[in-house]
C-alpha cells in the first residue's frame, strides 16, 4: 500500500490564516488525517495485475466465442444438409 505523507501543522496553519478557530481546525485536520489513512490506493503494480487478468479473460471470452461459433455452424449444417438432400434428389 502506498504511504501519502500529510503535514498536519501545515494544513492547520493554512486553515487558521483563512480564519478558522483553533480547536475546529486543529480537529479538522484529525479528521482529514484519519480519512486519508483509510483509504487504499492502488500501486502501479496493482494495475498492471489488473490488466493481465482482463487480459486473460479477454483471451478465455474469445477462446469461447469461436467455440460457440464453430457450434453454431456445425448445427446449422446438421440442419440444413438434410433439407437440401431431400429438395435436391
Amino acid at each position: 500500500m502506498t504511504t501519502i505523507t500529510f503535514d498536519t501543522h501545515e494544513f492547520i496553519k493554512t486553515i487558521k490564516d483563512s480564519g478558522m478557530p483553533d480547536e475546529q481546525a486543529e480537529a479538522t485536520a484529525v479528521a482529514f488525517k484519519n480519512a486519508q489513512q483509510q483509504s487504499e490506493l492502488a500501486t502501479k503494480s496493482d494495475i498492471e495485475l489488473l490488466q493481465r487478468d482482463i487480459k486473460e479473460s479477454e483471451t478465455k471470452i474469445m477462446g469461447e466465442l469461436k467455440l460457440n461459433h464453430w457450434m453454431l455452424i456445425l448445427i446449422v449444417a446438421v440442419t440444413v444438409l438434410p433439407l437440401l438432400k431431400t429438395l435436391f434428389s
